[in-house]
């Protein structure tokens, strides 16, 4: 315990109920222990295979409790409120608040889950009125004191208030155990951060949505939100279980997915859940997905894309719009992308997707006139145009039933009306007498119903065929066809005739160089789901779609055809660092379209806490003065700009730059380069000098040390230092790029330099001098 807050009687007190919990612990960890060896002596020795899976399933729940017992032990709890109702008569009652639920030997609660719903008081009020929603319905009260703890290895540090003040210095401003939290360097790994979530933070966790898209600035805590929401929403659907002995084997983190952007970033998120208590969720890269159901499509319509194939990138597509202005395509390929990344595309597959349906509608008619007998003998029709119509389009509106299976569930509508009659006409099995209609029928009429079964016959014959035509033509040339047919289709007839002809030469050259352009691949995706079905994700119950501003309308509908029904999702970016202007979620809004007003909910973090205040205020200024974000850091040195002479090297300032940098204990410095290729060649021109390491999408971990990296590569993740290079005017000189600078401007915590030869970007705030300090070399 600290020997300055020791002899404080509460903290006494607070060590003796810590003395109490950890002893508790210990003796639930020895029967843990006791019951994980009989458990494995009895899966060695049974003989049953029901009772030997049994006892493995026993021993891992025993061997699950036994790792968060451990846990438990170096920190039971970091939290506690003590809480009174305000129905008359009601006890104040004590809550601790840990990162899993504790009981004693006589199942009362020693700490709370910080999911549980009472937990919320916790992170949303301070001392005074609080309410929250319990099972039975909204609780309203009073907080009547509030502490916050510092428990390492199981030894009471440090006692807070509910101001973030040790006990015994409340006279000290700011909230010193959030900064301290804050002020950590970085591991290398996403933390939890169940001790400091924030009231804003636990709104975004705990709220019910089916799909919850989250807007945040750099540095609000996004993406470990959306981990700790994942946390939560598994908390919830195991307390809500019919069957709790099987909680944890059924509901685990395997029943959720995240959509990554690239490895790295992986890598970087992968332990949030673990240190929770949790599973590792699923993570799959978005782009890498993407990419294999093409091939996958492709290879069983025989269509392999061999390794002569181009799939360009993401990356491919967003450095494009960054080095080749002069490229006599710019525009065209500029206005295509946009359009092929809007919701305007999807109306224009659409109505390519309506256009071969007329066909199918035109094999209606000759079993439009066909009359059948009821057992009175009246005539009645056996097949009106409107009700094959209506069976065929019924299900239109559901995108995730593709026209092939549409076309087959019509197939299966006449093949069971044409098996009807026929057993209808037929005698029963082992008699000679007429079937039921044969004994009311005149040879004329059952000549007429037998001539009505072989139109039905012809028709399903005829459907059969349609469906062979659909599956005979593959993903490549199906989005192919949609472009060369592109002048009949409605939508696009919308468009300028030259803009449309633009776009569909464009591709069109690009099949025949094999290469698919990377704006074309949701669309070509997309396309063949509508026609053919989308690949099914089944099994998850909860996605998270994390960097969303880099991801259009289109692959928003096509993940929301993947994803089972009932899969809700926690969509969470900012708009303000997309990579491509012309290519992306600029608008939230828009996911409104997709699934519907009424299943989205738009919440937004306005809060940073992982800059200093001066590179908070420093990289808003890039986006305009009207950009103001709440920095919740304490302050630290303002970010300087290194201005070089030109055509001077610029390895003595970065040595001398880093050099300092490492004697100011940061364990890494980034160096950020425009793009990939910028960072490869700076890497082989100095990386040996600087000792640094290149970083690719394909590191399976985040390294410490100096890093180069592409500003695109280092979205999400943060660094201790960072070097921006190239912010001349030449490098970031037009709007599109402002974006881009924010992004590299916005990932250190501690400390910022910008180096530049010649004249410094004009995206840069250089009429707030306040806000840096120029060094000149």
């Amino acid at each position: 315990m600290n020997t300055e807050t020791e002899v404080i009687p509460e903290v006494l007190a607070e060590q003796e109920y810590l003395t109490h919990v950890r002893t508790s612990i210990e003796a639930q960890a020895e029967r843990r222990a006791a019951q994980i060896a009989g458990a494995s002596r009895q899966s060695f020795s049974s003989e049953d295979v029901n009772a030997a899976q049994g006892n493995a399933w026993e021993l891992k729940l025993a061997q699950k409790a036994a790792r968060v017992l451990q846990d438990q032990k170096n920190e039971p709890y970091f939290g506690r409120f003590d809480f009174q109702e305000n129905e008359a008569g009601a006890p104040l009652e004590t809550f601790y608040i840990g990162k899993a639920t504790l009981y004693d030997e006589k199942n009362a609660f020693l700490v709370y889950d910080w999911r549980a719903p009472v937990s919320s008081v916790y992170y949303r009020y301070g001392v005074g009125p609080a309410s929250y929603r319990a099972p039975a319905g909204q609780l309203n009260g009073r907080i009547d004191l509030k502490r916050r703890y510092e428990i390492k290895e199981g030894a009471l540090v440090n006692v807070y208030n509910d101001r973030g003040a040790k006990l015994g210095h409340e006279d000290e401003e700011g909230d010193e155990m959030l900064l301290g939290l804050l002020s950590r360097n970085t591991t290398g790994q996403m933390r939890q951060i169940v001790q400091s979530i924030q009231g804003e933070q636990d709104a975004i966790i705990r709220t019910a949505a089916e799909v919850l898209a989250v807007q945040g600035p750099a540095g609000s805590g996004k993406t470990v939100v959306a981990l700790h929401r994942a946390a939560y929403l598994l908390y919830m659907m195991r307390e809500r279980s019919m069957n709790p002995s099987q909680r944890d084997e059924f509901i685990s983190a395997q029943r959720m997915l995240v959509f990554s952007p690239n490895g790295v970033f992986s890598s970087y998120i992968a332990q949030v859940l673990p240190d929770l208590q949790e599973d590792q969720i699923q993570q799959v890269i978005l782009e890498t997905f993407l990419q294999r159901e093409l091939r996958q499509i492709c290879q069983a319509n025989r269509e392999t894309l061999g390794t002569v194939w181009r799939i360009e990138t993401k990356d491919d597509h967003s450095e494009y719009f960054l080095e080749s202005q002069d490229d006599p395509a710019y525009a065209a390929r500029k206005e295509g992308s946009y359009y092929k990344s809007s919701l305007a595309m999807r109306a224009a597959v659409m109505a390519y997707v309506t256009s071969l349906e007329s066909e199918i509608d035109a094999g209606f008619e000759n079993v439009m006139s066909t009359t059948s007998f009821n057992k009175s003998g009246k005539p009645e029709p056996l097949f009106l145009k409107a009700d094959m119509a209506r069976k065929f389009h019924q299900r239109a509106g559901d995108h995730r039933v593709s026209l092939v299976a549409r076309v087959r569930d019509l197939v299966e509508a006449i093949e069971q009306e044409a098996a009807h009659l026929t057993k209808a006409l037929a005698p029963p099995r082992g008699r000679k007498n007429t079937g039921a209609l044969e004994r009311i029928l005149t040879p004329e009429q059952r000549a007429r119903i037998e001539s009505d079964i072989a139109l039905l016959r012809e028709a399903a014959t005829r459907q059969r065929a349609h469906i062979a035509r659909l599956e005979s033509v593959g993903p490549l040339s199906r989005y192919r066809d949609f472009w060369v047919q592109a002048r009949a289709n409605v939508q696009l007839g919308k468009l300028p005739s030259e803009s449309v002809e633009a776009m569909r030469a464009g591709l069109l050259t690009a099949l025949s160089e094999q290469r698919l352009p990377y704006e074309d691949l949701v669309p070509l995706l997309l396309l063949h789901g509508f026609v053919r079905g989308f690949p099914g994700m089944g099994g998850i119950e909860h996605a998270i779609v994390d960097e969303a501003q880099d991801y259009s309308p289109l692959h928003y509908e096509y993940l929301r055809n993947c994803l089972p029904d009932g899969c809700s999702m926690t969509i969470v970016g900012d708009t303000n660092q997309a990579a491509n202007p012309f290519m992306g979620l600029d608008d939230y809004a828009k996911l409104l379209s997709v699934y519907g007003n009424g299943s989205v909910k738009r919440l937004e973090l306005t809060r940073s806490y992982r800059s200093s205040q001066e590179i908070t205020d420093f990289a808003g200024r890039i986006l305009g003065d009207h950009i103001h974000v709440e920095n919740v850091r304490r302050t630290g040195t303002k970010p300087q700009l290194h201005a070089l002479m030109s055509e001077s090297d610029p390895l003595p300032t970065l040595q001398s730059i880093i050099a300092a940098l490492t004697a100011a204990g940061m364990q890494t410095v980034a160096i950020l380069c425009r793009t990939r290729r910028a960072a490869e060649a700076f890497h082989q021109k100095y990386g040996v000098a600087l000792h640094a390491t290149l970083l690719s999408g394909d590191f399976d971990k985040l390294p410490q040390g100096v890093l180069v990296l592409s500003v695109q590569l280092a979205k999400g993740l943060e660094f201790d230092s960072v070097i921006v290079m190239d912010t001349d005017a030449a490098t970031y000189g037009r709007d599109e790029e402002r974006k881009l600078l924010y992004t590299a401007c916005t990932r250190p915590l501690h400390a910022l330099h910008l180096v530049y030869q010649g004249s410094p970007s004009p995206l840069l705030p250089l009429g707030h001098t306040e806000l840096f300090e120029i060094m000149r070399e």
